[in-house]
């Protein structure tokens, strides 16, 4: 009976601790769920409140200067939004079970169609901005206004279906936290009742089984005539070792509940991190909406320049075209900028000529407002073959260049100038403005090179050409300011 009694005091308290264990794995997947789906619901919220407010705003403002701010704010949340659900959707996918995959799958579907739904709003929207910005009477408003409330209207049934969605799932995780953490209290604490009941009841039995023990000892030496007397101890000093060890066990059980405890502790530390980690997300989300406006400013320029020379050279709607679709490919590459782990996908498997690539960049930057006062000059030691990515250098150059014409004339041109050392090819461009006071400064993010700049085009070119294994340093600050840049040749096999 003794034994019996022991073997389910152990076994009780093996299975408590396995209860344990298994609590905690269920408690930390369903707030892992209500995490992702509240995220979710933070993006969707936003989007809703962007559609709501700034697209109104879009449609009604008189001035529409205005309107196209507000439909530009719109489509910028609703970006930031789209990108957080195609995050959260997949992290959400990769930790729920294979039972729950068959339902859930479906939600990968999302944030497609929530991204058509927007780009058909944005066009309708915009649409309806161009008919009130023209002076022409145009027969299609009612139509273009219909279309816009069709598409807005399907997006925000859209953002409530996915809503609804994700609330029902937060509620149906927190319904399962609280029912395994109810079942858990339960199982433990019947567990640790049959775990001291037995415990006791071992002690009880050991005790009993002992006094039997010692009084058959004591007949015994009776009868053999020994006149030395029982020891009356013998059973006492048992009796404090079985109470120690049961003393023992049960300090083992309320060590593994406060083990429990502090596991809940963690997992509501981890969730404040979670809040954390959605902050700089956040952060992250607004330098990267600076970059795309700034990356943005020069190529819709040269279109538009372009665009407004077509009434009399229609040979340049071609140069207003290509730049058009060179915004649409600078989207996508900052999409990629921002999805990516250390915020930078340059691709170093081209091949570039600098003299050609500065060529044809700086023909196309003539149709800025002093792009005729750009000068371009070699030393005639070419080709100046260097490894990298064709876009991002010209976004690079286009961010010093771009600052170097504010002060440009024809009689002090902005002058580029390329010349090759023994390892490097060094670009160096030089404007003869008022200087720049704040020296290496103006390659810190939010500095700015010029009164009115916003102090992104800079920094960003500095890191673009430490990503291609160079650097930019300002090595005159006086009168009028030179920026060298500083490639590596392709070195030949």
């Amino acid at each position: 009976m003794i034994i019996l009694c022991r073997l389910v005091f152990v076994i009780s308290g093996c299975v408590l601790g396995i209860f344990g264990y298994l609590h905690s794995a269920h408690s930390q997947h369903q707030i892992s769920r209500i995490t992702q789906a509240s995220a979710q619901i933070a993006a969707l919220d936003k989007l809703g409140s962007s559609l709501h407010n700034e697209l109104l705003t879009a449609v009604l403002e008189p001035d529409i200067l205005t309107a196209k701010a507000a439909l530009a704010r719109f489509e910028r949340d609703a970006i930031h939004s789209l990108g957080i659900l195609d995050r959260l959707t997949v992290e959400e996918l990769a930790m729920i079970s294979e039972s729950e995959r068959a339902g859930e799958e479906s939600e990968l579907d999302r944030p497609r169609k929530l991204r058509d739904t927007v780009v058909k709003t944005v066009a309708a929207t915009q649409r309806v901005v161009n008919i009130r910005q023209s002076s022409d009477i145009m027969p299609d408003a009612t139509s273009a206004l219909a279309q816009l409330e069709v598409e807005r209207a399907a997006i925000t049934n859209l953002v409530n279906e996915i809503l609804e969605d994700e609330r029902e799932e937060m509620t149906t995780a927190l319904g399962n936290l609280g029912k395994e953490q109810r079942t858990f209290d339960i199982r433990a604490g019947a567990l640790l009742l049959i775990s001291i009941s037995s415990g006791l009841l071992s002690l009880l039995f050991g005790f009993v089984h002992q006094r039997s023990r010692d009084a058959v000892l004591a007949q015994g030496l009776g009868e053999m005539a020994i006149e030395k007397p029982v020891p009356q101890e013998l059973s006492a000093d048992r009796l404090d070792a079985a109470l120690q060890v049961v003393a023992s066990k049960i300090k083992r059980e309320v060590s593994a509940r406060v083990y429990i405890e502090r596991e809940l502790e963690q997992r509501t530390a981890a969730l404040q991190l979670s809040a954390s980690k959605l902050k700089q997300v956040d952060e992250t989300r607004r330098r990267f909406l600076a970059d795309l406006g700034h990356s943005l400013k020069t190529p819709l320029a040269i279109a538009r320049g372009s665009v407004e020379a077509i009434a009399a050279d229609e040979r340049r709607q071609a140069t207003a075209l290509s730049s058009i679709d060179k915004v649409t490919q600078r989207v996508s590459d900052l999409m990629q900028l921002a999805q990516s782990d250390d915020g930078r996908l340059i691709q170093m498997q081209n091949v570039l000529e600098v003299a050609e690539l500065l060529d044809n960049r700086i023909a196309e930057l003539r149709v800025l407002p002093n792009g005729e006062c750009i000068t371009f000059t070699t030393d005639e030691d070419g080709p100046y073959e260097i490894e990298g990515d064709r876009e991002a250098l010209v976004r690079m150059f286009d961010a010093i260049i771009e600052n170097g014409l504010q002060f440009a004339t024809p009689a002090e041109p902005l002058c580029v100038d390329v010349f090759a050392g023994p390892i490097n090819v060094t670009i160096a461009i030089t404007d003869h403005g008022p200087g720049v006071a704040e020296g290496d400064a103006v390659f810190d993010r939010g500095a700015s090179f010029f009164q009115g700049g916003s102090g992104i085009g800079l920094s960003m070119a500095e890191q673009i050409a430490k990503d291609h294994g160079g650097r930019v340093i300002l090595t005159q600050t006086g009168s009028g300011a030179r920026f060298e840049v500083t490639l590596p040749l392709r070195q030949l096999a």
